[in-house]
């Protein structure tokens, strides 16, 4: 019996109370009524008492424990974790195919054939154009020499 109350047995809590209620049944006769049934009711609580700590028992081993719910859950939280990153990597694949056809290419092409092409007359009347051009220090008084080789043939 020098186990403590945590460590004790099923069957060393069995004996214990059988030895403790050997010389109370001795005395049985002696207890009045009123005695003899608060001590049924007594013992009434003191076994759904037991019963209960036995429930907790057998339910505390036969539940998982948390580490492993903790281990079974884990390769979840993995993939919730992945699926953002998932996202995200597709969304930059198809964003990469928007990006290179968005038409910049025949943007450039549009601009350097304007650019290319010869000024017409009616722009250097254009007060907005002889601005650009002061503000650009291009002087259209003097061809370039492009145009003056194109102007002489």
């Amino acid at each position: 019996m020098n186990e403590t109350k945590s460590e004790m047995s099923e069957h060393d809590i069995d004996r214990l109370g059988q030895l403790l209620a050997k010389p109370l049944r001795q005395n049985e006769s002696r207890v009045t009524k009123d005695i003899s049934e608060r001590l049924r009711v007594a013992r009434m609580q003191a076994m759904d008492a037991h019963r209960v700590v036995l429930a907790h028992r057998t339910a505390e081993t036969a539940a998982p424990s948390s580490t492993a719910v903790k281990k079974q859950l884990a390769w979840w939280k993995k993939l919730l974790a992945a699926i953002p990153v998932a996202a995200a990597g597709a969304g930059i694949v198809f964003m990469q195919g928007a990006v290179s056809d968005d038409g910049t290419g025949e943007m450039i092409e549009t601009d350097l054939q304007i650019l290319s092409s010869p000024v017409p007359p009616s722009a250097l009347s254009d007060p907005a154009f002889l601005q650009y051009l002061k503000t650009q220090n291009i002087d259209m008084a003097k061809p370039a020499p492009s145009t003056a080789a194109t102007q002489s043939r």
